[in-house]
Order: structure tokens, then C-alpha cells, then sequence
């Protein structure tokens, strides 16, 4: 038994090639000393392999050995007119029937629909089954060795299923821990909430902001937001549909139509955006200093071309055992399309995640903005995972959907038909050209600081200036003939969000003069753009629905500008406030912090991640740990209709005052 974790890809690193004299490293992968020796994993397969019979086991075994197993490309010519059944064959005589096909398309098609396997997999998995039953097997001998062989023969009853055991809990969880513990667990099914869930939490989590200069700041900041808008809405038909006909799975003969074409949407959609992602990742790796030596600088050869990409070094190169070589190797292995196909994007990212994890420095050879793209690219490679678990269709689906691939395509190229003016835009008025020029701290917000007066009136003139970019982007966009306002901006600009912003210093009275106290306010709120929204400015759509510019928002706490007129009470917003969360002393000083007025007396620092997570917890959330630097937190005890995503401060675990004060308002918004 191999001692190290995928020992696959271990013996891969070492020698880039599968060596059929090691078959046992690549096709039961999951069989090794280091995971199997941590506390539960080895009941958790007894339990789960002596309680099922094998059929449920095939789909999960086949694909556990990413690299070893017989690729498409492989099995061409080989007995084409046959396939095999595994498939609720719950006798052994039946088990694994080669069923013969006069015509080899027939066969192809038992077998791109998930109801037949190919014979080069069939024989792979029996041999990977064998090995496994018989392993559990002796282990049984094992444990049970004072137990007669003779007694041992008598029938004796079921016992009834054990209570669940896992690393996770209901408050905390890991994707990485179920990552690891899937191998040795019965095979779960698409879970249509979680992939809503994962979306919604995403989309709603978007920073605001772009990289890349000024041009880089408008278009990225729109077209990000664009792609997580419409898996969304993509993803909310499919969870629509599913619920119509979850009742009926069991009696399809066929798929319905609708469901199908929602399903291959949603898909072809986060493939598209997995690339995207490792894309951004090819040219961005770069910005690692402890990975720059594994890498050559590939210039673009058009101005079509994206940034300097990053190509990784001969191979020879690789073969050390440092972890700076481990990380870059498995990073690159992403953008070598053969490779990542054949393995899969959840594999790598897998692999990566635990290498972020296990090795101490690892997490510090990688910038902040990588360990971004990360998250990201786990989420979306979460989704397609959960999606290939779908039921007895999942392979169907997937080849359906390459199959409609242009069609497919079609749609989204018409459905960004629309932004390629946006991003051909050229900014050229002066506001903007002078913009870029202002000197070094034009833009200071010392939002960190206690307010006074100097600070009050340096904050308001750098938000003066960014609306006054702002502005003329909007006026910029005005001249476009033509390009109407997307949807996904009217769902911006109405969805709750609203641009704060400092209310003027007010002098402290003395005393004597300050008579009875008056309610005033922190902040004051206006809608994201003046000139896009105002009523007399439909510039470039149909903006009836909006009433951003004449809404009053509640104000609910804060000290700076008097308010001449209390507001009407709002029942619902008292309702709301009904609810109390008991907190410790831990949690309501890291609330007193992200939730802070800058016109109280105390001044607060930073915050230990820890804390946070307790404190998010212990108010009433279950806290999922994803891939790279995110985590979801979703209401457990709270009347509260969604779940929030964060991202762990990189290297350090501390969170700085105002990334904090960041997290407060996204959490006043769910």
C-alpha cells in the first residue's frame, strides 16, 4: 500500500508518465496509508462498501483514478460493438454483462447515456472493485480475529446505520475535508440548492472594481459581474425545472426537453467561465516572485492577444521535490488542455488546495489576487462537479452538450454581441485623461481614522473626485448609440446597493449651548449613478421601474449630520429588529467592530480571522471553507434568505480595519 495521498499524481510528478508496471498507483489511488490512517475514513468505507452493493460504486471508482483510467482517445477500435452493464445488477452472474451490438453507434450510445460501459472501463473496473473487496475484507479478518469462522457463517441480522461521522460539523465544514472523505462515502447526487446557492452567493459577492488601468476599471468591473448575473438567472430556471420533475426521475425514458437544454445552458456556461479563469491564471501566476523561476514570459503577438502569459519550463526542470516546483508544476498542469481534461479541473484544484494546506510556506508563495482567482475557480469547479453527479444522465447530458456546442456558443456570442462597443470604448474626454494624472494621495480616505474635521473634508474630496469620474464614464456611455442598458444593471442599481458617502463636518457645540441631544447620522446615501438615474436622463433604456433617485433609505444608526425630520417609523424594519442574538464577549467586540461608528470614541484595530468565524457562528451561520481563499456562510438559526461568501485575508490572518468595515456592509445587505 502506497504511503503518501494520490500517490497518482505523486508518481506522475516524478516521472510525467503513467508506467503500466505501476498499475496499482494509478488505478486505486484512494487505497494509501495517509488517508486511510486518519481516525474515520476507515470506518466510513466499511460502512459504506459493506452496506451497498457494488453497482453504486462503478461511476466513483472509474473516475477516482483520473489518471489511470482509459481514455476516450485510447479506446478507439476497441471492441466498438459491445458494452457493459453494471448498473443495478445486484447479482453476480448479471454483474458486469457484456452485451454485444450489431451496429457500433448503438453501442456508442449505450454508453455516452450513462446506461452502459465501455469494455476497456468495464475491466478496469472490476479489477479496481476486486482489489478494494478484498482489502476491506482483510481488514474485517483483522478486527474480528477472536470471532469463529464457524459463527461467523450464520446468518445474523442487518445492524441499523451507525450514527454519521465526519471531520466536518454542522457549524463548521470543509470542501477540502469532503473532497477527501468522498472516496470512502456512498456517492451522493446533484445537489440543484448548493449549486444555487454557490451561485447567488458569488454573483452577489462580486468586488466592484477592475484591473488594468482605467479601461480595465469600467469594463471589468461591468463584464465580471455580467457572467456571475447570468449563471444566476441560468441557474435559478434549472432549480425551477428540477423541482417540477424531481418526482418523476425514476420513470424517464426520456429527458424533458426543457430541463435538458436548461442543464447542458448551465454547464456550457461554467465551462466557459472555468477557462476564462485559467486564462486570468496563465498571466497572472507571474506576479508570484517564489514561482517567476519555473516560468517563461510569452509576450502577446497581437494586440488582440491577453497580457504576458506565463509557459512553464521544461519538464526537467520540475522534477524536484521543493514545494515551489510541486505548486508551479500542478498550476500549469491547468492550462495544458490534454492534461486537464483528462484529469479535470476539481482534481487539480484539489490537489492544489491540499498542497496550500499541508505545506506551511505554500500559502506564501502565492499572491492575494492568485489565491482569489482560486476561490473563484473553485466555486465554479464545485458546480460542475455537483452537476456530474446527477443521476443516471449525467454523462448523456455532457454529450448532449457537446454535441449543441455551436449552438451553445451561438447564444453566447449573441448574448455579448451588445458589450462590444462597451469594451471597445475609448475614454478619452479630458475629466478622464486628467483623472490618472492627479498627484500621489489626491484619493487618501482615512475612513480608519477617528473623524475630525481634517479628515471629514479629505474623505469627501477624494469621493467628489471618483463621482466626478464616475460621471463622465456615464456621459462616455451616453454617446454610444445604440447599446442599451443591460438587465443585470437595473438588478445593480435596485438591488439594495447604495453609495455611502461622509456628511459634512458639524462643529461640537460647547455645553452650555448643546441643549437636549439630536439623532444624526454616520453616513448619508445616494444611488450608485446620479446621471444614470435620474428622470430626466433615460439615456440609453427603459428605466420606468426605478425609483432610486426619490427612495428614502432608513437610517438606523450613526452620528454626524443632524436630521431635521424624523422619518415615519417602518413596521417592517421593527419587525426585523425583533430578533436578538445572545453574543459572547468574543463575538460583540469583533460586531462592534465591522458594524463601528466612526464617531464613537473607541478606536478599534484589526481582527484575528478566527474571531471572525466564531463570531459569525456563534450569531447564527454554518461556515464552509471553499477552495482557495473563500468561505460561505449560511444562515442556520436567522431569519435571513441567503447565504454570504467571504474571503480569508492572504498571508496574514489578521483582517485589516477597513476590510472589516466591508464585511459589516455586505453583511447589513443580506
Amino acid at each position: 500500500m502506497h504511503e503518501e495521498h494520490r500517490p497518482d499524481f505523486a508518481k506522475l510528478r516524478k516521472s510525467n508518465i503513467v508506467q503500466h508496471c505501476v498499475l496499482d498507483t494509478f488505478l486505486w489511488p484512494q487505497v494509501n496509508l495517509e488517508d486511510l490512517m486518519k481516525p474515520k475514513h476507515l470506518l466510513l468505507v466499511l460502512n459504506a462498501r459493506g452496506r451497498h452493493p457494488p453497482h453504486i460504486f462503478t461511476q466513483a471508482d472509474i473516475e477516482a483514478a483520473v489518471i489511470g483510467h482509459a481514455k476516450e482517445r485510447d479506446m478507439k477500435g476497441y471492441m466498438e460493438n459491445y458494452y457493459m452493464v453494471f448498473r443495478k445488477r445486484v447479482v453476480t452472474k448479471d454483474y458486469g454483462d457484456l452485451i454485444h451490438c450489431s451496429n457500433p453507434m448503438d453501442a456508442a450510445k449505450k454508453i455516452a447515456s450513462g446506461h452502459g460501459v465501455h469494455p476497456a472501463h468495464e475491466f478496469q473496473i472490476l479489477n479496481i472493485q476486486h482489489r478494494i473487496w478484498d482489502f476491506l475484507v482483510d481488514c474485517c479478518w483483522e478486527i474480528m480475529h477472536d470471532v469463529d469462522l464457524h459463527d461467523m457463517r450464520d446468518p445474523t441480522p442487518v445492524q441499523p446505520e451507525p450514527t454519521p461521522i465526519s471531520t466536518d460539523s454542522e457549524v463548521y465544514n470543509s470542501l477540502d475535508i469532503s473532497s477527501l472523505e468522498a472516496p470512502y462515502r456512498v456517492p451522493i447526487t446533484t445537489d440543484f440548492s448548493r449549486i444555487l446557492s454557490l451561485t447567488l452567493r458569488s454573483y452577489m459577492g462580486i468586488d466592484l472594481h477592475g484591473n488594468g488601468g482605467l479601461v480595465g476599471l469600467v469594463t471589468d468591473a461591468y463584464t465580471m459581474y455580467n457572467d456571475w448575473h447570468v449563471l444566476a438567472a441560468q441557474m435559478t430556471n434549472l432549480q425551477k425545472l428540477w423541482q417540477d420533475y424531481a418526482a418523476d426521475i425514476a420513470k424517464w425514458e426520456r429527458i424533458p426537453e426543457d430541463f435538458q437544454d436548461a442543464f447542458e445552458t448551465v454547464r456550457f456556461t461554467l465551462v466557459c467561465m472555468c477557462d476564462d479563469y485559467i486564462h486570468e491564471l496563465s498571466y497572472g501566476i507571474y506576479s508570484c516572485p517564489d514561482l517567476r523561476q519555473f516560468f517563461d514570459r510569452k509576450p502577446p503577438t497581437s494586440s488582440r492577444d491577453l497580457p504576458i502569459q506565463a509557459n512553464l519550463k521544461s519538464k526537467s526542470f520540475l522534477l524536484g521535490m521543493s514545494t515551489e516546483a510541486r505548486l508551479a508544476n500542478l498550476i500549469a498542469y491547468l492550462w495544458e488542455d490534454t492534461f486537464c481534461k483528462d484529469v479535470g479541473v476539481v482534481s487539480l484544484m484539489d490537489r492544489i488546495e491540499r498542497l496550500l494546506q499541508k505545506e506551511p510556506r505554500a500559502k506564501y508563495l502565492v499572491t492575494p489576487w492568485v489565491r482569489k482567482v482560486f476561490g473563484k475557480l473553485s466555486v465554479v469547479a464545485e458546480c460542475l462537479r455537483q452537476l456530474h453527479l446527477f443521476p443516471d444522465w449525467a454523462l448523456f447530458l455532457e454529450h448532449a452538450m457537446m454535441t449543441h456546442k455551436d449552438e451553445h456558443l451561438k447564444r453566447v456570442e449573441q448574448r455579448q454581441h451588445s458589450w462590444k462597443k462597451i469594451l471597445q470604448t475609448k475614454f478619452r474626454a479630458a475629466p478622464l485623461t486628467q483623472f490618472s494624472k492627479l498627484a500621489h494621495g489626491s484619493f487618501n480616505y482615512p475612513s480608519d481614522k477617528r473623524r475630525n474635521q481634517k479628515n471629514v473634508e479629505t474623505m469627501r474630496s477624494a469621493e467628489a473626485k471618483i463621482d466626478n469620474f464616475w460621471s463622465v464614464v456615464d456621459e462616455q456611455f451616453e454617446t454610444i448609440p445604440n447599446v442599451p442598458q443591460h438587465d443585470f444593471i437595473q438588478t445593480l442599481l435596485t438591488g439594495g446597493r447604495v453609495m455611502q458617502r461622509t456628511p459634512p463636518w458639524v462643529d461640537v457645540p460647547t455645553e452650555a449651548a448643546r441643549g437636549p441631544p439630536s439623532p444624526q447620522a454616520d453616513y448619508i446615501y445616494e444611488p450608485l449613478s446620479q446621471t444614470l438615474h435620474e428622470s430626466s436622463k433615460q439615456i440609453t433604456g427603459a428605466f420606468d421601474k426605478l425609483s432610486i433617485s426619490t427612495k428614502e433609505k432608513p437610517k438606523t444608526r450613526g452620528i454626524a449630520m443632524p436630521i431635521e425630520e424624523p422619518a415615519e417609523p417602518d413596521l417592517a424594519l421593527e419587525n426585523d429588529l425583533k430578533q436578538v442574538i445572545s453574543l459572547d464577549k468574543r463575538s460583540y467586540k469583533v460586531f462592534k467592530t465591522i458594524f463601528h461608528s466612526p464617531n464613537s470614541p473607541d478606536h478599534p484595530g484589526e481582527i484575528a480571522w478566527v474571531d471572525l468565524l466564531h463570531a459569525i457562528v456563534a450569531a447564527g451561520f454554518s461556515a464552509e471553507k471553499l477552495h482557495g481563499s473563500a468561505w460561505q456562510f449560511t444562515p442556520r438559526d436567522l431569519d435571513v434568505g441567503r447565504s454570504i461568501l467571504f474571503h480569508e485575508p492572504h498571508p496574514t490572518s489578521k483582517i485589516l480595519f477597513t476590510w472589516a468595515r466591508r464585511f459589516g456592509r455586505r453583511l447589513t445587505r443580506a
